[in-house]
């Protein structure tokens, strides 16, 4: 009888941890989905899908029937939520931040400053991926001049 009292208890209090544990990554994932709203990171995605929308009709510019299909897959898309992309990122925010964390960073982006930063962040982009660019362009030569010096000198 002990037994049966003793393994019934054990069941009861596994049953809990598990519906803690289910309701702790819900709230989790639920964070991680506010900071990618708050952070800007949300309009990034949705402005991916546009993009990669506009590929395709400039692909198939000359193609009625493909537009057409791909009028009606953009509507479907368009107001699909991102939670399957959500639930696939969850994991890897889990590995690298805690609920508080999450929290902090939320707070950050609701802050007169990170609103700034996430209003800024495509401009300075759009600039650094320029600046990027003349630097590698930079880089590369003298690398190449560099490697020309030395097989010159063999």
């Amino acid at each position: 009888m002990k037994k049966v009292f003793l393994l019934l208890f054990i069941i009861v209090t596994l049953q809990g941890v598990c519906a803690q544990n289910e309701e702790s990554a819900v709230a989790y994932e639920a964070k991680v989905h506010e900071l990618l709203k708050v952070g800007g990171t949300e309009a990034v995605f949705k402005a991916s899908i546009e993009n990669i929308f506009a590929m395709y009709e400039q692909q198939n510019s000359g193609n009625d029937s493909v537009l057409k299909l791909l009028e009606a897959v953009k509507d479907d898309l368009r107001n699909q939520p991102l939670e399957d992309l959500v639930a696939m990122l969850t994991p890897v925010y889990k590995k690298h931040f805690t609920m508080e964390d999450l929290d902090q960073l939320i707070a950050f982006y609701n802050s007169d400053i990170g609103k700034k930063l996430v209003e800024k962040t495509p401009m300075i982009m759009q600039e650094s991926s320029q600046i990027g660019q003349l630097w590698g362009r930079k880089l590369a030569t003298e690398i190449a001049d560099k490697i020309k010096a030395a097989t010159e000198e063999k």
